[in-house]
């Protein structure tokens, strides 16, 4: 994992601070690596640390856990529930827990060892469930410490984005927050001190490229940084999920979701799906 954050402009939410801290606490107790991962992540990055403010707040917390088998999975949940006083939202699914004092939902999923061929079956009803990426993700997040010196590993900014677009195709049903949670970070990416990048360094060639559009650079240079972490077979998927975008006129789940505010026109939002692969296919990238 990469360095640790500093200093909030924001303070988190004393409930959802809590909800990290029973994590970090069971996970120590079982020595289970894990990660926050989803749109609280966004949130952390964007509205905690940089004080951008985010347009679309989540209502729950998700948690990422990496486990050998469902009996280390169960294990985990099952002290969330005895011990700090959570319990299942719904019995149809076992990863969504809820803190009723609290008012907090958790979704807690998982990944690693227990995934085959890149997805896991919720033994609930065999449903699958992609985790290409997370292995990634994990391997270059950022650590946060909190105030009680408990130590979280938060997904960066670029692995948020992948594993969205994985999302996006996997399970497309419901899922057009993940589109729309995207276009807010092609949107506001350079304000989370990538914007120096485009005038020094190994991205610098990025503006002139897009022609001084700010939102294309953006998304170039998150398709850069994908590309920087993401191994093999989850750069190949997000590749081939970016090529069906830009060129298909069904099933765009990304560029129709990311239909709005910022990319009010269909084309727009296409045009940020073809910045995206440019990045990834490694254009003009530089190691280092």
């Amino acid at each position: 994992m990469n360095s640790i954050f500093g200093r909030l402009l924001n303070p988190l939410e004393p409930r959802r601070a809590e909800v990290l801290r029973n994590v970090a606490a069971v996970a120590r107790q079982r020595s289970t690596p894990f990660m926050l991962v989803g749109a609280y992540a966004r949130e952390l990055h964007f509205f905690n640390v940089h004080g951008v403010e985010v347009v679309r707040k989540t209502g729950d917390v998700d948690i990422s856990i990496q486990v050998r088998d469902w009996d280390a999975y169960n294990g985990f949940s099952a002290i969330l529930q005895h011990d700090y006083g959570y319990r299942p939202k719904t019995a149809d699914h076992p990863e969504k827990l809820i803190h009723e004092a609290l008012r907090q939902e958790l979704d807690l999923l998982p990944f690693g060892e227990i995934a085959e061929d890149g997805q896991v079956k919720w033994p609930s009803d065999n449903s699958p469930w992609s985790v290409v990426g997370y292995n990634d993700a994990f391997a270059t997040a950022l650590t946060f410490r909190l105030e009680s010196c408990e130590e979280i590993a938060v997904a960066s900014i670029p692995a948020l984005v992948a594993l969205k677009i994985v999302a996006l195709h996997d399970r497309p049903d419901n899922r057009r927050k993940d589109a729309t949670d995207i276009a807010f970070i092609v949107a506001n990416y350079l304000a989370v001190g990538n914007r120096e990048r485009l005038v020094s360094g190994p991205d610098a060639d990025i503006l002139p490229s897009c022609e001084s559009d700010l939102d294309l650079a953006s998304a170039v240079m998150i398709g850069r940084d994908m590309a920087r972490f993401l191994g093999a077979e989850a750069r190949a998927l997000v590749t081939g999920y970016l090529q069906h975008e830009v060129k298909s006129g069904s099933r765009c789940y990304l560029v129709r979701g990311m239909i709005g505010t910022s990319f009010p026109k269909f084309e727009r939002a296409r045009e940020v799906a073809a910045a995206f692969l440019r990045g990834l296919s490694g254009e003009g990238i530089v190691e280092g």
